[in-house]
């Protein structure tokens, strides 16, 4: 009975040990952020790999510029940056789905917000999410919107600010009219990734720096 408490005590200690590991990453998260060279930076990207899923009906985009900013701050998570343009295709290269050619509209009008959570030092990466998403959509006779959150990495080596899909954070259909019925429902996940190469106004070889402290 003794060796049977005896190894208890070893389990229940170890996994304390498992447990305290596993929280610290979470304990040490930033709260400082800094943009440089400079800040604010003006960023503009733009994605040719954009898939957009919705639900189960993929849509891909031959283009999708994005205009904002990047800048210094505190906080966990920290307002690091925010959207104010992202165009889905164009008119000679519009998003397409098996069901024909859609355009959706991002609404940033409240400018999307772009949230950083973890720097790893190693890699230069700077992980978080853009909230405040709000993208209205046709689709035939089908409309609505769909609003929620992107989950985001940034490399300050490359200027590319990934949008991962990872889940977590989630983009939801909401106001779908009757039309909708059989395709999309109010709440279904939709999930956006693309590859944002970003950089400066002017078209400089120099990407903000985004680290974390």
């Amino acid at each position: 009975m003794r060796t049977f408490i005896r190894r208890m005590f070893l389990l229940g200690g170890a996994a304390a040990v498992a447990l305290n590991i596993a929280v610290t990453p979470a304990m040490a998260a930033p709260t400082s952020w800094t943009v440089g060279p400079m800040t604010p930076a003006a960023i503009g990207a733009n994605s040719t790999d954009t898939v957009f899923q919705l639900g189960y009906i993929p849509m891909t985009c031959p283009v999708l510029p994005v205009r904002g900013s990047l800048f210094s701050a505190t906080g966990s998570p920290g307002y690091v940056g925010k959207v104010t343009s992202m165009v889905f295709g164009s008119s000679g290269s519009p998003c397409t789905t098996a069901l024909g050619p859609v355009t959706p509209l991002a609404d940033v009008s409240t400018p999307w917000k772009i949230m950083a959570t973890e720097y790893h030092a190693g890699t230069g990466v700077t992980s978080g999410y853009v909230t405040g998403v709000e993208i209205r959509f046709t689709v035939l006779t089908c409309s609505g919107r769909i609003a929620g959150e992107m989950a985001m990495t940034y490399t300050s080596s490359t200027g590319v600010m990934a949008l991962t899909g990872a889940p977590g954070h989630q983009l939801l259909f909401a106001d779908t009219t009757p039309a909708c019925k059989g395709l999309w429902a109010d709440g279904e996940v939709a999930t956006l990734t693309a590859n944002l190469g970003v950089v400066t106004p002017a078209g400089g070889v120099v990407h903000p720096a985004v680290t974390g402290s």
